[in-house]
């Protein structure tokens, strides 16, 4: 019988195992056998994908407060810091993680926590970064109420960055994953009180699409 996914238990697991390492498994790549240099390929590309939206709204950064969800061992982290952002805030269910993040930069603010249940940080962000983290919610639930979240802690006129597949088949693929249709995606968006600004792509993989 497979285990139940409970969030904080599988992510605290998995950092143990990773231990310092910075970055995961970008779409499943180490898995599939391609290996870390291709890994590390697709991570530049979603560093180029972040720039350019950046970039396109005329963003910033040294004058806004970033609040990234998500943030595992600190990838976000050291490009937010190369990018002097004014204030930055970390949050992941995972205490293994945020452990780990926060002896590396002291300087910035981690709480663990789970997204999909209700928190008040007590302030708003002008960025909100939620890449490759929103499908490892698989309860819709917890989702709809995840985006309700990241709406009340956004500054008005703030932004929202996700990165996910989009997929119409809105299939579990993992226990810890499930891929949901851009269409899914407008209407709680919608309901949250986001505006869809853009849709861009950041990679194409194994012929599925990863889009911002």
């Amino acid at each position: 019988m497979t285990s139940p996914y409970l969030e904080k238990d599988y992510w605290d697991e998995r950092y143990r195992k990773r231990g310092a390492e910075r970055i995961g498994s970008a779409s499943g790549t180490l898995a599939a056998g391609l290996g870390g240099g291709y890994n590390r390929y697709l991570y530049r590309l979603r560093r180029k994908a972040v720039e350019e939206v950046v970039a396109d709204l005329n963003l910033r950064l040294p004058e806004t407060s970033v609040l990234d969800i998500g943030c595992g061992t600190g990838y976000w982290s050291s490009f937010f810091r190369e990018m002097r952002v004014a204030e930055y805030t970390g949050l992941d269910v995972s205490q293994v993680a945020v452990d780990a993040v926060s002896r590396e930069y002291p300087e910035y603010t981690y709480r663990a926590l789970d997204v999909g249940k209700p928190f008040d940080l007590k302030k708003t962000f002008g960025l909100i970064n939620a890449f490759d983290v929103l499908y490892h919610i698989t309860d819709d639930e917890k989702f709809e109420l995840c985006l309700r979240n990241l709406s009340r802690h956004a500054n008005p006129g703030g932004i929202l960055l996700i990165a996910d597949y989009f997929d119409d088949r809105q299939k579990i693929s993992a226990s810890h994953v499930r891929h949901r249709s851009y269409e899914f995606y407008e209407r709680v968006l919608t309901e949250a009180g986001f505006e869809i600004l853009a849709l861009k792509p950041v990679f194409y993989y194994l012929s599925r699409a990863v889009g911002c």
